[in-house]
Formats: C-alpha cells, sequence, structure tokens
C-alpha cells in the first residue's frame, strides 16, 4: 500500500505542478505507422511469472486471485513495453459516482485545476484531473447513453467514451499496468483498460480494443459537443449550479462480473 500510495503522490506532483500550463489538446497519431512485428526480447514481466503461459494460452498477472489474470494469447503488444504492474483492482474506477455541489467545494481546488466537463441542457458534471488521478476511469450514464469519462496523468489524456459496444454495454476498468510504443504520441506510456464484460484489453493511445473477444473494436468518444476542458476558475463562473465529482470515493470490487457469451455479441 506504501508503494502505491508513493506512486499516486509521484504522478499528482507532475500533474498539478504548473496548474496554470497550456490545455493541450490530444493528438491521435495515425495507427498505420504501428510496427507490430515485435522483435524477441528479455521480457521483465515473463521473468518474474507475470506473464506466463498455461494449457497453451498466455496470461498477463492481474492480482493475486488468479481468476482475475488476462488472457492475452491474441495481443499485439510489446510485452518488454509494459510498466507497472500493480492488479487491476489498485485504482477504484468508479461504477456508481457519486457529486457534490460545486458551491460546497468552490474553495478545494486552485483556480488553474484542469477538469473534464460534461454538460446537457439539464446538467453538467465535472472531473476534476486532481480526484481522477485516484480513479482513472468513471463509468456512468449522460442522458442515457452510457459512458466512461478516463484521465491517465501520464500521457496527459482526457477523453469521454461511449460504453455501447457489440450490442452491449460495458463496464471499464483499470489494468494496473502502463504501456508505450516509440512511434505513438511521442513514447508516452499510458494506461491499458480493461472491460469487466468480456475481459478485453483497451489501449486508448490506439482508440481501440487490444485483445480478447472484442480485439480490433474501435473505442468510440462521446459526442465531443458534449464534454470538454475547463479550469476550475471558467467552470465556477460558466456553470455556478454545476455537479462535482465526490472526493473520497471508495470501490470495492465486485466479487462476481457476468460474462458475455460469443452468441450476445455481435460486432457486424
Amino acid at each position: 500500500m506504501k508503494y502505491i500510495s508513493t506512486i499516486l503522490l509521484f504522478m499528482l506532483f507532475f500533474s498539478s505542478c504548473d496548474q496554470d500550463a497550456p490545455v493541450v489538446e490530444e493528438v491521435n497519431e495515425v495507427e498505420d505507422v504501428r510496427n507490430t512485428d515485435f522483435a524477441p526480447c528479455d521480457s521483465p514481466f515473463r521473468n518474474i511469472g507475470k506473464i506466463y503461459e498455461k494449457d497453451k494460452s498466455t496470461f498477463l498477472w492481474a492480482g493475486d486471485n488468479p481468476d482475475w489474470h488476462f488472457d492475452i494469447s491474441d495481443w499485439e503488444l510489446n510485452e518488454c513495453n509494459l510498466l507497472y504492474g500493480l492488479g487491476r483492482e489498485t485504482f477504484p474506477a468508479l461504477m456508481a459516482p457519486e457529486y457534490v455541489d460545486i458551491q460546497e467545494i468552490a474553495n478545494l481546488y486552485e483556480g488553474g485545476e484542469q477538469c473534464v466537463v460534461i454538460h446537457t441542457p439539464e446538467f453538467t458534471k465535472v472531473y476534476p484531473y486532481e480526484l481522477m488521478i485516484s480513479h482513472e476511469v468513471v463509468n456512468e450514464v449522460i442522458e442515457g447513453e452510457p459512458i466512461m469519462i478516463a484521465y491517465c496523468v501520464l500521457a496527459d489524456l482526457s477523453a469521454v467514451y461511449t460504453r455501447n459496444y457489440c450490442g452491449n454495454v460495458l463496464t471499464f476498468g483499470v489494468t494496473g499496468y502502463t504501456y508505450y510504443e516509440p512511434e505513438i504520441w511521442g513514447g508516452l506510456d499510458a494506461f491499458i483498460l480493461w472491460d469487466r464484460d468480456t475481459e478485453s484489453l483497451w489501449w486508448p493511445l490506439i482508440d481501440k480494443a487490444i485483445s480478447g473477444p472484442l480485439h480490433d473494436t474501435r473505442l468510440e468518444k462521446y459526442n465531443e459537443g458534449n464534454w470538454e476542458v475547463l479550469r476550475w476558475r471558467d467552470i465556477q463562473k460558466l456553470y455556478p449550479d454545476a455537479l462535482v465529482l465526490k472526493p473520497g470515493q471508495t470501490q470495492e470490487p465486485p466479487e462476481k462480473w457476468s460474462q458475455l457469451t460469443p452468441d450476445k455479441i455481435d460486432c457486424n
């Protein structure tokens, strides 16, 4: 636990050291530049048993419970570019987020704090980066649309995605691993996500699933006219009735989660 806290504090320091830095728009690089013909390498995670073979399949360690480990037999990542390996429930991705009125916590954040803001005709919801560092993913429903708010401090990636894929609503979490490729986003590493419903892995820097039953499915952004990144001071002026993600929330991992069977997945 001490190790995890140190990592969180380290990331928080570097994300908040310049609160008034310009808001940087993410740039998605063309996936066609990827070369997935990776040369053999001395994988540190394989050396310590976090990548292993069993019953003719390849698995990625994801926690002390062996049922949590991911089947990565079909993945398209270079295992030597993996980092961290903290376990899939280390960051409590929220599934039932709670909110507070912005007036109740008006002085909680510095004016330059960046936030993801979702606005509809009925309400505005705000997700401060400082708080998103602890969760990284928030599963939500906005006007009947299942969505995911995501923030990765390492790549300075913030986005809102739909959770509707192949005829199903997915619930997302964080694997505890990050990954990089020199040709993608300038070599920055970013979190690898997973969905609880198929246990497919997703890498947002190329906007798609990279293993599992949904391999190659595109990660689609939620209507970009409904969300943006703003600073706390501007949100207070523009949206004085906004709801803000409640600080201090915890999320106990579910003991069981129903898996989608192949006949329930229709990506056509």
